[in-house]
C-alpha cells in the first residue's frame, strides 16, 4: 500500500503530472471519487504551461483517502506515473518552490566550479 506520510487533512500534493496534462484532465481522474473542493496546477509567472506538480482538495477527508488510496500506487497520465503525497496543512506553492530551490541549490554546490583566466 503507498503510505506518504499521514493524512492530516483532504488535500494532497500531485507531483510527477505530464506537462501536457490539463487541470480539466486532473480534476476528472480524481471527482470520480469525491466532491473536489480545488484542483490547481500552479504556473511558472508569465507561463501558460505548468510546474509538473498540482494540489487536490477534497470537500471530505473520507473522499480523498479513498483516491489516495486508489490512485496512489501506479496511476499513469500520458506515460507518467502519478506521486501522490499529502499536503501539510502550511503547505503552499511558495513552501514548494523553496524546497525545489533548495534541492537544486545542494545539487549545484556539488559541481566543482571551475576559474577560466584568458590570456
Amino acid at each position: 500500500m503507498h503510505d506518504a506520510g499521514k493524512q492530516t487533512s483532504s488535500k494532497m500534493v500531485v507531483k510527477n503530472v505530464p506537462f501536457q496534462a490539463t487541470v480539466k484532465e486532473i480534476r476528472q481522474l480524481f471527482e470520480t471519487f469525491g466532491e473536489l473542493k480545488s484542483a490547481r496546477l500552479p504556473s511558472k509567472p508569465g507561463n501558460v504551461e505548468h510546474r509538473g506538480f498540482g494540489f487536490i482538495e477534497f470537500v471530505s477527508k473520507e473522499d480523498a483517502k479513498k483516491a489516495f488510496e486508489a490512485l496512489g500506487s501506479s496511476t499513469h497520465l500520458y506515460g507518467r506515473r502519478l506521486v501522490l503525497e499529502w499536503a501539510k496543512e502550511e503547505e503552499s506553492v511558495e513552501q514548494l518552490r523553496k524546497k525545489t530551490a533548495e534541492h537544486f541549490l545542494a545539487a549545484g554546490n556539488e559541481i566543482k566550479k571551475h576559474t577560466y583566466i584568458h590570456v
